[in-house]
């Protein structure tokens, strides 16, 4: 369980962080994770593995979302700490079909 908080701790810390650099975003999928974008496959990997699942949720709308995907999820150290989970990522404006609704 402090494995799990250390790490959110981590992102939420470089997300305000790095919400306020001026770079340019034009990337649709997030950078330098192994992403699963199928619910029911990442669950069945997480379980597998029996790592944690990280489900991240976001548009190419979201100046935001971009924010998190092109700064937050390619930091090193998110990157780094990524080998010990199974990370999913959905946009939302297509998600209905990947989550199964």
């Amino acid at each position: 369980m402090q494995k799990i908080r250390v790490f959110s701790a981590l992102v939420l810390t470089l997300g305000v962080v790095t919400s306020f650099s001026s770079q340019a975003h034009a990337q649709t999928k997030p950078v330098g994770i192994e992403w699963v974008n199928d619910y029911n496959a990442a669950r069945a990997l997480a379980k597998g593995a029996n790592r944690p699942m990280f489900m991240a949720f976001g548009a190419d709308r979201c100046g935001w979302c971009r924010e998190l995907k092109s700064a937050v999820f390619a930091d090193i150290h998110v990157q780094r700490e990524a080998k010990n989970w199974i990370f999913s990522y959905y946009d939302v404006d297509g998600a209905g079909d990947a989550l199964g609704q």
